[in-house]
């Protein structure tokens, strides 16, 4: 049994990977590769990506290995690329029943998803990235500031939701991943 799934999520992703390779030039472009691999086909090395993030989920493999973990990012930023796209077909066809619709279509209103893809691989997210990561997992992410760059403040400030406020009903009910942030002033 638990073979049949594996082959299912495996052939899911193998098509999944295929099909947008296929559809889009934009993808076949991007650079989701870290640029000291030398990949000959971004398609077969995109769905190797995605098998390394599944052996380690599943225990197969381990972090210990530097290149497991490398190819474990890459497999998120594809993952996200990928989530991407989907969104973008499920906006332009008017497909959105419950999942963000809001969202998503002022995003595409805005910038088309080459745009978007060409800024996630930047060294720094902002507010949209990061809520196309949180999501692409399923999960909320909060930011507690707790920094003390105001010396009259009692209290650090509220927790931050990295999710608009007209959206916010619309992705509910996910595990939250919370960070804290604490900045000294100096002295």
């Amino acid at each position: 049994m638990t073979g049949i799934v594996i082959s299912k999520i495996y052939y899911c992703n193998h098509w999944a990977v295929r099909r947008t390779f296929s559809h889009y030039e934009f993808v076949r472009q991007c650079s989701f590769i870290d640029e000291s691999t030398d990949v000959k086909n971004k398609e077969e090395h995109a769905i190797n990506l995605l098998q390394n993030l599944w052996d380690l989920q599943h225990g197969v493999k381990y972090l210990e290995d530097e290149i497991v973990e490398r190819h474990c990012m890459e497999a998120v930023q594809l993952l996200v690329l990928l989530w991407i796209v989907h969104c973008f077909e499920k906006t332009e066809a008017g497909q959105w029943l419950q999942h963000c619709p809001i969202f998503y279509a002022e995003l595409f209103g805005n910038s088309n998803p080459r745009q978007i893809i060409q800024n996630l691989y930047k060294t720094e997210l902002n507010n949209i990235q990061m809520i196309l990561l949180t999501d692409t997992l399923r999960i909320r992410v909060e930011l507690l500031d707790c920094s003390c760059s105001d010396l009259d403040a009692e209290q650090s400030k509220l927790p931050q939701c990295l999710v608009p406020q007209h959206t916010e009903r619309e992705i509910t009910s996910r595990p939250i991943l919370t960070f804290l942030k604490f900045n000294q002033v100096p002295e």
